[in-house]
């Protein structure tokens, strides 16, 4: 259902590629909560939207979540509780359809707004089904350049919304892994992690393969360059989230407690929550390389710093973490795509990493992932003798 009028934007409607890069935009992480207000920002940024939500849906048909962008601390404050679902938001989830309004209160189902509201006028809903069922509405007000919200904003936003369903589907099954996790008895752990394990292979991975081999059939038909490159990024990241499945297959697999599964753990712990897709992956024979643990907390250390410096410093948007047991050193490289190695041929943290080497009779070196590139990237090569 898509009510109003008025539509005369500023500027184009969205087109594929838009709807792409938001969509893209939404699938770099698992955290659902996160997910979520991604969503939120990158429909705003669809149609040029000053406010915008998600009401996350109950099984009653009242809101039981509401996230919101666009209205600051203090005027939330002074609003009060957030919506419930009364009015225009409710009967955007009875009929779940999209709906478009070019004046929020001519629409009969307005109840008006709360004191200290900001006003808004124009209006564009549309639902998120999940699996069949409604996981929420996405909810958008006030164009920005104050006309009303275009039948072009409208699909763009019900694509769009579609497209984020399988984004929410991969968090909030990865939410419900983790809390399978933490109700495990400890009589059922290692039977319940290889059987979540055999499930992320066969089903998961599966359907991201699948999804990846649509991509690339896309890619062939399209004719814009602009729309291929997308495409090959939005493949990548497909990739890179089949990476990181294997490495939680990896770690549930395991009883948590080797070298392998803290190096994972010390990798997550400082990149989780950002936006800097990072990788982990091991040669040789690792566990048995490292019998100190003295060295295996000084792997840590670097991994840690390494990753953290990275992230942080790099302007990159992928890290590759690699430790490599070979025949007479134990090796740790953090490789980075950003904007290379900064003035001065040092980056912070690098002296402790020396440092923790030297004591060793290892070394510590600073170079550039590739250096023909426009951006050269970073790699930091940490290195010690094998211990006999």
């Amino acid at each position: 259902m898509t009510a109003g009028h008025g539509d005369g934007a500023a500027r184009p409607d969205a087109d594929l590629q838009d709807i792409l890069s938001a969509v893209m935009v939404v699938a770099q992480g698992l955290d659902l909560p996160a997910t979520v207000r991604r969503i939120v920002t990158s429909a705003m940024a669809l149609v040029d939207a000053r406010y915008g939500a998600v009401g996350v849906s109950s099984d009653d048909g009242s809101l039981q979540e509401f996230i919101y962008v666009g209205v600051d601390a203090e005027t939330a404050a002074l609003i009060g509780d957030p919506p419930c679902g009364r009015g225009l938001l409710g009967y955007l989830l009875e009929v779940q359809q999209p709906v478009r309004i070019a004046e929020l209160s001519e629409h009969p189902s307005s109840v008006g707004f709360p004191p200290n509201h900001p006003p808004m006028h124009s209006f564009l809903g549309a639902p998120i089904m999940v699996g069949g069922n409604l996981f929420g509405c996405i909810y958008l007000a006030e164009k920005a350049d104050g006309v009303a919200f275009t039948a072009g904003d409208a699909k763009a936003i019900e694509i769009f919304a579609a497209a984020t369903a399988v984004a929410i589907d991969n968090a909030q099954m990865h939410a419900e892994t983790l809390r399978q996790q933490q109700r495990l008895g400890e009589l059922q752990v290692i039977e319940e992690r290889e059987r979540i394990g055999r499930d992320l292979h066969d089903h998961v991975i599966q359907r991201i393969f699948a999804a990846g081999l649509g991509l690339q059939v896309a890619r062939s038909a399209a004719a814009d360059e602009p729309v291929r490159e997308r495409l090959d990024a939005a493949i990548g990241e497909l990739d890179r989230t089949i990476a990181d499945i294997r490495a939680t297959i990896f770690e549930l697999s395991t009883d948590g407690s080797g070298l392998r599964s803290r190096l994972v753990r010390a990798v997550r712990a400082v990149s989780h929550g950002g936006e800097t897709s990072v990788d982990v992956g091991f040669s040789g024979p690792v566990e048995s390389a490292v019998a100190d643990d003295g060295l295996a907390r000084d792997l840590e250390a670097v991994v840690t710093e390494s990753v953290s410096n990275a992230v942080r410093h790099s302007g990159g948007t992928t890290v590759a973490v690699t430790v490599i047991a070979s025949g007479d050193a134990v090796t740790v490289e953090v490789a980075d795509d950003g904007t290379g190695i900064p003035d001065g041929g040092r980056r912070s943290g690098l002296r402790n990493l020396a440092t923790r080497a030297e004591l060793r009779g290892g070394t510590v070196e600073l170079l550039p992932a590739d250096a023909g590139a426009e951006r050269p990237g970073t790699v930091v090569r940490w290195s010690v003798p094998r211990q006999p």
